[in-house]
């Protein structure tokens, strides 16, 4: 029942040494261990979750959720207290391209004390539920149970608002899946953003970008990546996007963040692809050696292929045998490359 997130080490644990190793031990609170200051924060877990040998933990995204075996239901509850230390306009300007978690969390939100438009005086920047938050109770606990529900959480962003010194945005579309944690970085060491991640129903990974325009929060743009996992720097942003040509794949693409915070794409010559596993050819086909280009030759059925990138159109493949040798072909809207290759990867 250990977890490690960050520097700290989450476990459950009973906080009267009297009980060790007597039939009176059990789980009474979540103790966190900061491995870089050697400080142990316990948190009060409620006294009804019947918690017992087959309770898992999951500490992850600001939350920690209980996993219990008997009865057999899932509880999500929010981490309390500063994710990391305090920072200011200054560092983040200071650190362009590096993503800071600036939470600060309590069990009815999670915020930030940061100075957005650089007079001098930070905004309250405030991220929780649409609706007040309950949080536990052992009726509501017993009503899942007696239910047969498999998760009960007490504190949910299903349906959650941005707020920034009282102006309030609803977040649109976010799911239970949303990180509860409030991002900030700078694109350039001049502008300041502040970024929210939502992993999605189905790991379908979300991350909105805000700008702070005349006093409210912006949503300006949305990357289909966690932003924590792009490469920032000189003001443009690399990331790596779904994409499907031939099968369901990854784009490596170059947005330049304007001084409003929205994103223009950068045309590039070629866009890299992941790069799959390879395929195998189930018949003959004929590539082009460049594209739009007129010398061609025959790829014989058998050879095995990666897709590695796309051109400047994004309407022609390369794909590269096994000794390095490279050809093209024209991509078609909507047809099933399913004859010409096996071992293609489709999700879902």
């Amino acid at each position: 029942m250990t977890e490690w997130s960050g520097g700290k080490v989450y476990y459950l644990t009973d906080p009267d040494e009297a009980h060790l190793m007597t039939d009176e031990w059990m789980p009474r609170v979540l103790r966190e261990f900061d491995m870089s200051t050697h400080t142990v924060t316990d948190t009060v877990l409620p006294v009804d979750l019947q918690l017992n040998s087959g309770t898992t933990l999951h500490v992850h995204d600001g939350y920690y959720d209980i996993y219990n075996s008997n009865p057999s239901i899932s509880m999500r509850f929010a981490l309390s207290g500063a994710d990391s230390q305090h920072f200011e306009r200054a560092d983040i300007l200071a650190y362009p391209g590096v993503v800071f978690d600036v939470s600060e969390r309590t069990e009815t939100e999670t915020s930030a004390q940061l100075d957005l438009d650089g007079d001098g005086v930070p905004e309250k920047i405030s991220l929780h539920p649409a609706e007040p938050v309950t949080g536990y109770s052992f009726e509501e606990y017993k009503i899942c149970v007696n239910l047969g529900l498999g998760q009960m959480n007490c504190y949910d962003l299903r349906d959650a608002v941005l707020e920034i010194d009282g102006q309030t945005i609803e977040i649109p579309d976010s799911t239970g899946n949303m990180s509860n944690s409030i991002f900030a970085f700078s694109p350039d060491g001049e502008q300041l953003l502040i970024a929210l991640y939502d992993d999605g129903e189905s790991a379908d990974p979300l991350t909105r970008i805000y700008h702070y325009e005349d006093g409210k929060p912006v949503e300006t743009d949305r990357l289909a990546q966690d932003l924590r996992k792009a490469w920032i720097q000189d003001g443009q942003m690399v990331i790596t996007e779904p994409y499907f040509a031939v099968q369901n794949d990854y784009i490596q693409r170059i947005y330049q963040v304007t001084s409003n915070g929205k994103l223009r794409e950068v045309p590039q010559e070629e866009y890299v692809l992941s790069a799959w596993d390879e395929v195998e050819l189930r018949q003959d086909i004929t590539l082009y050696r460049t594209p739009d280009g007129d010398e061609t030759f025959v790829l014989p059925k058998g050879s095995k292929v990666r897709m590695t990138k796309l051109d400047a159109t994004q309407d022609w493949i390369c794909i590269e045998i096994t000794d390095g040798v490279k050809g093209w072909f024209r991509l078609q809207d909507g047809k099933d490359y399913s004859d010409y290759f096996s071992g293609l990867y489709f999700a879902g």
